[in-house]
């Protein structure tokens, strides 16, 4: 909560609380009380592709975002999850085999499943082409470097199981500089060493490298400029952590 809302806040990250359930005098135990992560105002604030219809365009209610002078279906956002268990209503797998689910909108047609698969695997190719790095066509114009960078400091941190390729891995799709953006965070519970299979990763233990080799990112890391500013961005924010981690421990320590 603190990681993904204080030092690496670029986007927009769900908060949590902590809190007692108590129903009629009886104690059923502590949870975890977040927002959903979802399109809307305070949250991820974008134009839903859901609104892409004819009477929300001549309503005015679905406009030109991306600013090219057309009103059409580039100018609707939307947010996915990366989830290899495959089980949605709505998903598919790129070449790569990054299993991709629809999370909002929650119902999609079939003009909007071709046009959001189309895309992703457009970026997709390109991003694992021999162009990637090209300046002006190149990923940078598919994939929000600034939110990619964040997203991945965050869960590196925590070694996030889940983060590599498996679920939970959000994304969104912001229509108003027509990239994919990496985010919210979510799900750590199989994070900071709380993993109970051997042989993914020291058992018990938060060390090395996870996340960096992940699909997309870890052809990311192949490009030296997105190296040097995933430093620079840790160089920046390395301070303050600690800094973090002191304060809460000192503040778990005077509550005790």
């Amino acid at each position: 909560r603190d990681l993904g809302n204080e030092l690496f806040n670029t986007e927009w990250n769900p908060h949590f609380v902590s809190v007692d359930v108590i129903i009629n005098g009886e104690y059923f135990g502590n949870y975890i009380w977040g927002e959903k992560i979802n399109i809307g105002k305070g949250r991820i604030d974008i134009q839903s592709i859901e609104d892409f219809t004819e009477e929300k365009i001549q309503s005015g209610k679905f406009v030109d975002q991306n600013q090219d002078g057309v009103v059409d279906i580039k100018d609707g956002g939307y947010i996915l999850e990366l989830d290899a268990r495959m089980d949605a209503e709505y998903c598919f797998q790129t070449a790569c085999l990054a299993s991709v689910t629809f999370k909002d909108p929650d119902v999609v047609t079939d003009t909007v499943y071709n046009y959001v698969q189309s895309f992703v695997q457009e970026a997709e190719n390109v991003l694992y082409s021999k162009k990637f790095i090209d300046p002006k066509n190149g990923w940078r114009k598919y994939y929000d470097e600034t939110s990619v960078i964040d997203w991945y400091l965050m869960n590196e941190i925590a070694n996030n199981r889940d983060a590599k390729d498996f679920s939970s891995i959000y994304k969104y799709y912001n229509p108003v500089d027509g990239k994919i953006h990496f985010g919210p965070n979510w799900d750590f519970d199989l994070g900071y060493g709380n993993d109970g299979e051997k042989g993914v990763m020291e058992y018990g233990k938060s060390i090395g490298w996870w996340v960096r080799d992940g699909v997309w990112v870890a052809k990311m890391f192949e490009d030296s400029a997105f190296f040097s500013n995933m430093k620079a961005r840790w160089d920046d924010k390395k301070s303050a952590l600690n800094e973090m981690i002191n304060s809460r421990l000192q503040m778990l320590a005077d509550e005790n």
